[in-house]
């Protein structure tokens, strides 16, 4: 019965086979109009100057959330669990990574959502978490987010899995936003950036993830029968 458990076991790993998840990564460019932090955050105020930044999320950790909203003309895709989506900025030589700047032991909230309408050419992008409760005590929260509504056709459709390059023209109307605020023995700062986007790229690669076949897990399930059978003869 040893050697039969032996085999079904090595039988599963071997004849496993990989799922395909896609990761959507973007890539975008801000500037600046408007910096509202605290003195001493940054190393000068940072009003007119450019920022980067970068995102992912993978399509195939998204689960539905009751409050997720999917009408035919957008999608509205919303997560609180701080492991979907990463939002990262580049500012003042610093790098912001806001879905790892705080503790996961740590965490009291989170949010984080990717809004996507064709009709409209809008997608969005917000990712925020929280440490302490802000109503009561000491506190961290950042949070980073930015939207951008093309007169083009660049966005196809409503889901998650989109590829577009994106080039403000010029109207400064697409918004962004970087903000951070900590209160610690009653001292509290804040990091406020208002800026718009120039430039928005968006890309889908496909990335192997590994899961077991449903055969192998149904000749498991016929030889552990058979296992348990043999115990009882």
């Amino acid at each position: 019965m040893t050697h039969i458990k032996l085999f079904c076991a090595l039988f599963f790993f071997i004849t496993s086979t990989c799922a395909h998840a896609i990761i959507v990564e973007g890539k975008f460019t801000a500037w600046i109009t408007n910096d509202r932090s605290s003195e001493g955050i940054w190393s000068k105020n940072l009003s007119d100057s450019e920022i980067t930044g970068q995102f992912w999320y993978d399509d195939s950790v998204f689960v539905p959330d009751p409050d997720s909203e999917q009408h035919p003309q957008g999608s509205f895709y919303v997560s609180y669990t701080n492991s979907w989506l990463n939002l990262i900025y580049f500012i003042d030589g610093k790098t912001i990574d806001i879905s790892n700047s705080v503790a996961s032991s740590d965490l009291y909230q989170s949010r984080e959502y990717v809004s996507v309408n064709a009709n409209h050419n809008h997608f969005s992008i917000q990712d925020t978490v929280v440490a302490g409760n802000p109503s009561v005590g000491d506190h961290v929260l950042n949070s980073g987010y930015f939207s951008i509504e093309s007169p083009t056709d660049i966005i196809q459709h409503n889901g998650l899995e989109q590829n577009f390059s994106w080039v403000d023209d010029g109207s400064k109307d697409d918004y962004a936003q970087f903000w951070m605020r900590s209160r610690s023995n009653g001292q509290q700062y804040e990091a406020i950036l208002d800026m718009y986007l120039t430039e928005l790229t968006v890309a889908t690669r496909e990335a192997s993830v590994p899961a077991p076949s449903p055969l192998p897990l149904l000749l498991i399930g016929v030889a552990a029968l058979a296992c348990r059978r043999r115990a009882y003869l």
